[in-house]
């Protein structure tokens, strides 16, 4: 007897996009992605950065998120012609998987943060307490924003668009990932972290895709990318690389 086939949902998934996309369609829509992010850092975060802090600045560049959601709305609509409902596949298991997914991953980071060996001396507070408190239902917010809107151009839009062209997991799953790590490169860092930090998201991709896979929508990698995200932005961050939410930042 042949084993089941672990993404056989999302066959279901994919076949929200009615029909074939072309190539062009796809780097035409990458591309769109791309003119959006770059403009929106040159025209909209770079002058905030230059007339206010590190906290309303990491605000705005993670609102700026919501541009690149509302591109990949356009591109199902327009370009596409369908939904973009059904860029998240059925709502009720998308928000339920979503749910099991980011709780499963907060617990587990909290088990690392409270479980030896500790390592507390490498934190430095950044915020006080209270502010950092007031602050959590925006920064909250801000991160599932900016979650939502990576998971929908690559998990969602990118993902099904390839599989609509190749029943090969390499590429509908690979391809992004491998996008998606190429699009963490930070030249502010050391070639050698910047590097690391490249290849950990593009494996970090590699399982938000496995996960949307299996369970035939998006609810649970957007689950597992917010979790992350509040831990490695909300609670602690990499001193001086988007640190104005941290309640604690690490030196490099």
């Amino acid at each position: 007897m042949s084993a089941p086939d672990p993404y056989r949902p999302a066959e279901a998934y994919h076949a929200l996009v009615r029909e074939k996309p072309s190539w062009t369609s796809i780097v035409f829509g990458l591309l769109a992605v791309e003119v959006v992010f770059i403009l929106s850092g040159a025209l909209i975060i770079a002058p905030i950065a230059e007339v206010t802090g590190s906290t309303f600045t990491t605000l705005a560049f993670m609102m700026s998120f919501a541009l690149l959601g509302a591109v990949v709305f356009w591109l199902a609509s327009r370009v596409q012609k369908r939904s973009p409902a059904t860029l998240f596949g059925p709502s009720g298991a998308a928000l339920r998987d979503g749910l099991v997914a980011a709780r499963g991953a907060l617990f587990l980071y909290i088990a690392v943060l409270l479980l030896p060996p500790w390592h507390f001396d490498d934190y430095t507070l950044n915020m006080a307490p209270v502010a950092w408190v007031l602050l959590l239902p925006l920064s909250i917010g801000v991160v599932l924003v900016q979650v939502g809107a990576e998971e929908l151009v690559y998990r969602g839009w990118l993902q099904q668009s390839l599989a609509r062209i190749s029943d090969s997991p390499v590429l509908w799953m690979g391809l992004p990932s491998v996008l998606f790590g190429m699009a963490h490169w930070s030249p502010e860092m050391p070639s050698d972290a910047a590097a690391a930090y490249v290849i950990w998201a593009a494996c970090f991709g590699l399982a938000c895709a496995d996960l949307t896979a299996r369970s035939g929508t998006l609810g649970p990698a957007i689950g597992l990318h917010f979790a992350v995200n509040v831990f490695s932005i909300v609670v602690t961050s990499l001193e001086g690389f988007g640190d104005g939410l941290a309640l604690f930042t690490i030196a490099m």
